[in-house]
């Protein structure tokens, strides 16, 4: 493959690297689904739809450092032509290789995977893609004024990410070009004008602000800080954290942030690149000027108060994960280790605060021993006598454990039918419902003697999350 690109160049600026090669192909005469597919790392079957990835983050999928010897191009220019820079600063570098367009939080709602958008007038002064426009919050192109579109204005077709007719600036249905200064109205709305200039600067300055930031060794405390940071901003700079008083994103999505702070170690920062830019843009204020924010120690001790007294469900299979909507409160069970119980009723997981340093965590062991531990060793092929050897937990609590996870589907499909009892569908729960309490050993007795039927099959019914709601909530 090396020796097939005889003619060599370079990516243009702020070109993108998918452009960049297809661009290469086409002046080789070689079709770019075979470059792609002799460099590709992660799928066994490759095909173009997604070749974006080349754009958002290349390392994951693609061997650069081949594609560098190949043509003749520096592995750091290659990966400039991309976000990975930005990657680089949201993200711990063990996290990127995992990183998906629809994984990576910070990635959502950011990038055009679909289709590819440009600005006909600059395809006819110079011929290639630039990066930024494929960016849903870049609407217009900020040198000719005019909309950043996608179709051809003959057809009216779409025009695919990546296409062998694109290198040519030709539509893919019709062939008709795409370089035409004729086929474009000109903007006239100045706020508009300004906001995506503003945006196009920020997105080009965020990674050479906030590298000086991120090189920290305790980079955990670096991407809290970027949380906080941001939180103040939605605050709109209070002296003191009130939950209320954060504007411009979602409940939602304010309970997720405010949870994210209370992980011990973080590895991302959970903000979409477009909302932050969204609400620097509301508050007028630049990434460098958010850098550079302080804030007030009274602003951070209340929200280090609030945080110790935040009740969400942190269940990660949960649908309704950093979110209180389903957590309800628990007032027949008393603990010595923990206070302000709760409830999810979406997936039976108690909650509460250690009476040590008033942490709001799981009050039981079902996400760190049932989840993490023995859901993938069963998985793997691990018999229960085997996993209770293995990681000395009793059989019974590990049967305790698979009834629960075959309940919400969180083996793979054949573990889940296995064990999944094979008469859900005509099992009465009148007689649960009757003697379900608080004493879990006892109504696990009393249901598997009555029923004959297996504990673990018990454990089965007795997580359904209307028996423990009528458990622990009336």
């Amino acid at each position: 493959m090396e020796n097939i690109f005889t003619i060599r160049i370079k990516p243009k600026n702020n070109e993108c690297l998918s452009s960049f090669l297809m661009r290469l192909c086409d002046q080789n005469k070689v079709h770019i689904m075979d470059l792609l597919k002799s460099n590709n790392k992660f799928y066994k079957v490759y095909n173009l739809s997604s070749t974006h990835q080349l754009d958002t983050n290349p390392k994951r999928v693609f061997d650069i450092k081949k594609i560098s010897l190949i043509t003749g191009v520096l592995e750091r220019d290659l990966l400039n032509c991309s976000l990975n820079s930005i990657l680089n600063v949201m993200c711990d570098r063990v996290l990127l290789e995992e990183i998906t367009h629809s994984k990576g939080s910070f990635l959502n709602g950011v990038y055009n995977i679909k289709f590819r958008y440009f600005c006909p007038n600059c395809l006819a002064d110079n011929l290639y893609y630039k990066l930024e426009w494929q960016l849903k919050d870049i609407t217009i192109c900020i040198r000719h004024n005019v909309l950043l579109t996608s179709t051809c204005s003959k057809c009216g077709q779409q025009q695919p990410y990546t296409h062998t007719n694109l290198a040519s600036g030709h539509c893919f249905n019709c062939d008709n070009t795409l370089c035409s200064k004729l086929s474009t109205e000109l903007i006239y709305d100045d706020s508009l004008i300004r906001k995506n200039v503003w945006l196009s600067q920020q997105y080009k300055n965020f990674s050479a602000i906030f590298s000086s930031e991120t090189k920290s060794s305790d980079i955990s405390n670096i991407y809290k800080d970027i949380l906080i940071k941001f939180i103040y901003l939605c605050s709109n700079k209070v002296d003191i954290f009130k939950s209320e008083d954060i504007k411009f994103i979602s409940r939602d999505y304010k309970y997720k942030l405010l949870n994210s702070l209370k992980v011990t170690k973080l590895e991302s920062v959970d903000i979409s690149i477009s909302i932050l830019f969204k609400v620097l843009w509301e508050c007028k204020i630049t990434v460098e000027n958010f850098v550079s924010l302080e804030i007030p120690s009274s602003f951070s001790k209340s929200l280090l108060d609030y945080l110790q007294n935040l009740t969400v469900c942190l269940t990660p299979w949960c649908q309704h994960n950093n979110s209180n909507k389903m957590l309800f409160k628990i007032n027949n069970v008393k603990s010595k280790t923990h206070f302000n119980l709760h409830i999810c009723i979406c997936c039976s997981v108690k909650f509460g605060n250690k009476r040590v340093d008033k942490v709001w965590e799981e009050y039981g062991d079902i996400i760190e021993v049932g989840y993490a531990l023995i859901r993938p060793l069963v998985n793997a092929g691990f018999s229960i006598v085997d996993i209770s050897r293995k990681t000395s937990i009793s059989r019974y609590k590990v049967d305790k454990m698979v009834s629960y996870l075959t309940r919400f589907n969180l083996f793979n499909e054949v573990i889940n039918n296995e064990f999944t009892p094979n008469f859900i569908d005509s099992f009465d729960y009148s007689y649960i419902m009757k003697v379900a309490s608080t004493n879990e050993n006892e109504t696990i007795k009393k249901c598997k003697k009555y029923y004959k039927i297996t504990k673990r099959e018990t454990y089965y019914f007795f997580y359904n999350p209307i028996i423990q709601k009528l458990i622990y909530t009336n």
